[in-house]
């Protein structure tokens, strides 16, 4: 037996003081889901004109005069005192202080809009409205019913929503949001700190089962040795879940499949507590980031996460992952983009364009017309996991979309054993840190990922394209790609 025994005992879960938090679904990405991000519309109002009445009270829910309501004018001399315009649009997610100079130091509430269409459910689905993140207070409204508020910049929150409030077409979302800062709350009025506003991460519908695992954890127990542990092979692994609801269900399945483990964990009420000891289990560490596949199942539904099991602890000075001294490294990065690129827009645009463009200057150095020749403000930031995950196929960096990429580079972010083929000119590179790689963007040079089933690739890609005159737009494709003709190497 992989596992030598399963202990349950069963708790009650503490409330969680923050708003909107105590409902909280948890990995969402691994969820079925629809995505609202993208191109939104907003309006301004620094004196919350569509939120308090005059004598500074919150609107009735049927004021057509506030802004969560979609105005809507019967006759000619019907007021119409707000709209959300097609011209003043923002994207999603991202502050809205580095999209628009109207908006470099405001304070205040802005408020966004979107529309979007009902997706189609299965019987006894339900819907959940998440937002990964909204800085700093949150007021959400569908159909101008009030779905809750939310308070804290960097925390999600989701509210459900009943399936009488959605109409087939045209669902009309808003956004009240709020960036002020307090004298008694966090951020305070005098600190060190830019406070940007806006919907900073993402934003989708989950769709879920009736009955469905809400929350849950599984890791190593913090109370062993794990030096004993190290010494056995045998670890103490805990967890809970929770689930949305009083299940029909009695037992709920945990499952790893790559140490063969399967067991099924009794249910009392909607919450459950338990302890295993498992063999064969390699712990997570920046040298050997192991991350396992943990299934649990609730009925004919199975939810999955990618999991590593590591303990760490503080030894008088000294802090400790699984028993051993580790040096901290770390990176103090905000969400929005860095103030240097709010200031300076004909400059590169982000840390990595800074990195990559005198390499690019030598690469084009017997080139004539190098102005012709402009860094895209745009790159990606990839992670790729073994033999899973990839572009495997041969590929080039053109296509009907992007004709004008001329040049592609490519910077390795750490050391890997999965590296990049160009089987046209017989070579494979391999992934060095900071090892950059600068190629033809068209057909000659199509390439692909190879990997042995090895560890992860993280990688900064990105081009540099040739705009020729009469040119000048992307036809709305991309909408960094519009800004290309202000970049100017």
């Amino acid at each position: 037996m992989i596992f030598k025994k399963i202990i349950v005992t069963f708790l009650v879960l503490c409330a969680v003081t923050a708003f909107a938090q105590e409902n909280l679904i948890v990995n969402t990405h691994n969820r079925k889901q629809v995505s609202l991000n993208g191109t939104w519309h907003y309006i301004i109002d620094p004196y919350e004109t569509g939120f308090y009445d005059y004598r500074y009270k919150e609107k009735g829910e049927k004021d057509a005069e506030a802004y969560w309501n979609n105005p809507e004018p019967h006759g000619k001399t019907d007021r119409k005192e707000h709209g959300y315009n097609n011209d003043y649009s923002i994207q999603v997610p991202g502050d809205w202080n580095s999209q628009d100079d109207v908006f470099k130091y405001y304070e205040g509430t802005v408020w966004y809009q979107r529309e979007f269409d009902k997706p189609k459910l299965d019987e006894n689905e339900r819907i959940f409205l998440y937002f990964g993140a909204v800085n700093y207070e949150a007021h959400v409204y569908l159909n101008g019913k009030k779905l809750g508020m939310h308070k804290g910049g960097f925390t999600p929150f989701n509210f459900e929503i009943s399936p009488g409030m959605l109409k087939d077409k045209g669902n009309f979302l808003v956004v009240k949001v709020d960036n002020k800062r307090y004298a008694d709350e966090v951020p305070t009025l005098n600190t060190d700190w830019w406070n940007y506003g806006g919907i900073t991460r993402d934003v989708k519908l989950i769709i879920t089962p009736q009955n469905f695992i809400q929350q849950y954890a599984i890791h190593l127990k913090q109370s062993q040795d794990i030096e004993k542990s190290l010494k056995r092979k045998r670890f103490n692994i805990s967890g809970y879940f929770k689930l949305n609801t009083t299940a029909a269900e009695e037992k709920i399945t945990i499952e790893i499949p790559e140490i063969g483990f399967k067991e099924n964990v009794d249910i009392r009420d909607s919450e459950g507590a338990f302890d295993l000891e498992a063999k064969k289990l390699e712990l997570w560490s920046p040298e050997n980031p192991k991350l396992y596949k943990v299934m649990f199942t609730l009925g004919e539904h199975t939810l999955t996460d990618k999991i590593g099991f590591r303990k760490v602890e503080v030894s008088g000075k000294d802090v400790l992952l699984n028993g051993k001294e580790i040096f901290m490294r770390g990176i103090s990065i905000h969400e929005e983009i860095a103030p240097e690129i709010r200031e300076y827009k004909r400059t590169s645009t982000t840390t990595a364009n800074a990195y990559i463009q005198p390499l690019m200057r030598d690469y084009l150095k017997k080139i004539d017309k190098i102005s012709q020749w402009r860094l895209s403000p745009s790159y990606n930031i990839q992670r790729y996991d073994g033999e899973q995950e990839g572009f495997f196929s041969l590929h080039n960096e053109t296509s009907g979309s992007y004709p004008y990429r001329m040049l592609a580079w490519m910077v390795y972010l750490n050391d890997a054993k999965c590296g990049t083929e160009f089987p046209y000119q017989e070579k494979t590179v391999t992934p060095k840190t900071g090892r950059t790689v600068i190629w033809p963007a068209g057909w000659t040079h199509p390439h692909r990922g190879v990997t042995p089933n090895v560890g992860l690739k993280y990688i900064a890609t990105g081009w540099f394209y040739h705009l020729p005159k009469g040119e000048p737009k992307f036809d709305g494709r991309h909408p960094d790609e519009q800004r290309i003709q202000e970049i100017i190497v």
